[in-house]
């Protein structure tokens, strides 16, 4: 039976509440991206603000190893202040072989700065630095830390056989220096198989002890909550984390010499800079200081012998100082996640929404067959890990294959850039809308569209003026529902687009990286704000599910009272 005009009244009510609903969504992003003078805003404009360069101004963009994070920032902050024309784009701190990793991949960077010369030499052997550029920066030690406080006392590292011990953090060798250090110092104790602390077994009772970990961070982060017992970490990393505690250092000639190489990536456009800012960091006075008193150490590179360690310890420095009060930490906050994440959602939404209706309208217009095999390739991302997600999308349009050296020879750079947040965000969401409509069209009377043919009505007229009002309520759940795993995307996000402030750093992201950075007060901060966007996700769904209900209860008791009509 067709809809008489009469039977519309629903659908142009739940249109209006629904578009209604996206449009405040879409004013609170334009007032956030608009946010001019207010001082929660200057935090987004604080830090390095290269958005709006002078003529003369040169931006550096340096992917640097973690450990580094503290000391380079005051580095930086100190450079600019004497030479105000250069500024800093959001500097990358990463794991040594993400960061390799991320360059193989085609992100711009001028300076790469790694915790591992071998790591250096898989840049150099990439073609991915300048080899007449890459000088040793810095050394550092590592060592063996517990949680603050704990009664755990270790001496040495054949201690770490004791039945005391049950959990040891370590960071994954393949992509952590310090894991590498770690592993081929319990080499020399006879408690790792492989003396290039790569590829080994641990032994001695470790392989059931030993937790890998992705970064340092992770390492300092297990051991300050008491998950795990102790963890090797570089001795600068006792600063950047509270919670910890050196119990020794790990004698000097166990392991390889702990050198942080630098170099200017290959094409750089700022190599001039670049090279006098690598110079700076290692004969500035004030700069010395900075590195100092972080715990690292220049080599003695003129007399051919590694440098020694830093007078002052790290574990008797000043711990980090506290967050302060909550009005200091709301005024100080960056928002700039907030904004990325909204206007990343509602551009992905966009083509979520059109790709999912056209996608659903095809599958079942498909043979059967044809009509399983589409299925499934549009549903497959709702089942793979976001990760998995993340490395297609950096295969296919990275420099590792055609199409993406394709795409970056006619100056379309998608990888690490805003519009691949975008890109991950709509693989995501896509399913959960291609999903919700298909259910919707296909619930709908067979018998009613084969009327509206009878009547001579084209199937593009039949699925506008029949098929998308019946299904309207269900359109708009899943609309919403992409909305909501668009907002919540981390990992193909992390993969394809990075981290960089301001641009592609979501809130997801920005919980990660607070977390991982020491910065609890902030993830905390952004963790309330998903949990609240998730409840109103939630709540307006129940609250429109239940409007269009009513609509649906009240014409069915008008068909009642009528049925003639």
């Amino acid at each position: 039976m067709l809809l008489r005009p009469g039977e519309r009244k629903p659908f142009a009510c739940t249109s209006i509440v629904f578009l209604g609903g996206l449009a405040l969504v879409a004013f609170t992003a334009l007032l956030l991206g608009a946010c001019g003078g207010g001082a929660a805003c200057a935090a987004t404009r604080a830090p390095n603000n290269a958005e709006t360069p002078t003529p003369t101004t040169v931006t550096l963009q340096i992917f640097a190893a973690n450990s580094l994070e503290k000391a380079l920032l005051e580095v930086q902050d100190l450079y600019s202040s004497r030479y105000p024309q250069v500024v800093f784009k959001d500097t990358q701190f990463k794991g040594s072989g993400d960061l390799v990793a991320q360059l193989q991949g085609g992100a711009p960077a001028d300076i790469l700065i790694t915790a591992s010369r071998s790591l250096m030499d898989t840049a150099l052997a990439d073609g991915l630095i300048d080899k007449n550029t890459r000088r040793d920066m810095f050394t550092n030690e590592l060592v063996v830390i517990k949680q603050e406080g704990s009664a755990v006392t270790l001496n040495s590292l054949a201690e770490l056989t004791s039945d005391s011990l049950t959990k040891i953090a370590i960071g994954d060798a393949d992509a952590v220096p310090a894991g590498r250090y770690a592993n081929q110092s319990l080499y020399s104790a006879g408690l790792y198989s492989d003396q290039s602390g790569r590829g080994g077994r641990y032994l001695g009772g470790l392989d059931t002890k030993t937790i890998l970990q992705s970064s340092v961070g992770n390492v300092a982060k297990t051991v300050s909550t008491g998950d795990v017992q102790i963890g090797f970490v570089f001795s600068s990393d006792l600063l950047r984390f509270e919670g910890i505690e050196q119990l020794f250092v790990v004698p000097e000639d166990a392991h390889e010499a702990i050198v942080y190489p630098g170099a200017i990536i290959t094409g750089s456009a700022n190599t001039l800079e670049a090279t006098r800012f690598l110079a700076f960091c290692q004969s500035d006075p004030n700069a010395l200081a900075i590195w100092s008193h972080y715990g690292f150490t220049l080599p003695l590179a003129e007399q051919g012998a590694q440098a020694t360690t830093a007078q002052t310890r790290p574990s008797a420095l000043q711990a980090p100082e506290s967050a302060g009060t909550s009005e200091n930490f709301l005024v100080g906050m960056d928002y700039r996640p907030f904004w990325v994440s909204l206007k990343t959602s509602l551009t992905a939404l966009l083509f979520v929404f059109v790709l999912g209706l056209a996608a659903a309208r095809l599958t079942l217009r498909a043979p059967n067959r044809a009509k399983d095999l589409l299925d499934a390739l549009f549903t497959i991302p709702l089942v793979l890990p976001p990760t998995v997600i993340g490395f297609l999308l950096l295969v296919a349009f990275g420099n590792s294959t055609a199409f993406g050296r394709w795409l970056v020879d006619h100056g379309i750079a998608l990888v690490f850039s805003w519009p691949a947040a975008v890109i991950a965000a709509t693989v995501v969401a896509f399913p959960l809308m291609y999903r919700t409509v298909r259910g919707a069209f296909e619930a709908q009377d067979p018998e009613m569209l084969d009327a509206a043919r009878t009547l001579g009505w084209q199937e593009s007229r039949i699925f506008f003026k029949l098929m998308l009002p019946l299904a309207w309520p269900s359109i708009a759940a899943g609309t919403v529902l992409a909305f909501a795993r668009a907002m919540g995307e981390f990992g193909a996000t992390l993969f394809v687009a990075g981290n960089f402030a301001g641009v592609t750093q979501t809130m997801p992201l920005a919980i990660y990286f607070e977390w991982m950075g020491g910065r609890t007060d902030a993830a905390v901060f952004w963790v309330v704000v998903v949990i609240l966007i998730s409840f109103v996700v939630i709540l307006f769904i129940n609250l429109y599910a239940r409007h269009t209900q009513k609509f649906r209860l009240g014409a069915a008791r008008e068909q009642k009272d009528n049925p003639f009509e």
